[in-house]
């Protein structure tokens, strides 16, 4: 969305729901992998290293959702990436449609 133009309620409250999304998607990644190395090996090191992969997956996560944000919008972003083209080609060959 242009910058100049003005949002309401509505898309702020999407464009911030579209951010939380694509800041799960790498944080949680890190939580998992941080979660494997503390539990493989619980000790101080594997504590102090799940929490540097932790505190990079948040940053990942923050700066992917943040361009996202800037260049596209979250929400335009979001919906490319759910986008199946490949689905709506197959579809509209058994269906005959001329879309």
């Amino acid at each position: 969305m242009e910058n100049d133009e003005k949002q309401t309620a509505f898309e702020k409250t999407t464009e911030t729901v579209g951010w939380i999304q694509i800041f799960l998607s790498p944080f949680l990644i890190g939580l998992i992998i941080s979660a494997v190395i503390y539990f493989a090996y619980p000790g101080i090191w594997t504590m102090i290293a799940a929490c540097a992969v932790l505190a990079l997956s948040v940053v990942l996560g923050a700066k992917m959702a943040s361009k996202a944000a800037r260049e596209h919008g979250t929400m335009n972003y979001i919906s490319r990436t759910d986008a199946t083209p490949e689905l709506d080609e197959q579809l509209k060959k058994e269906n005959n449609d001329t879309r």
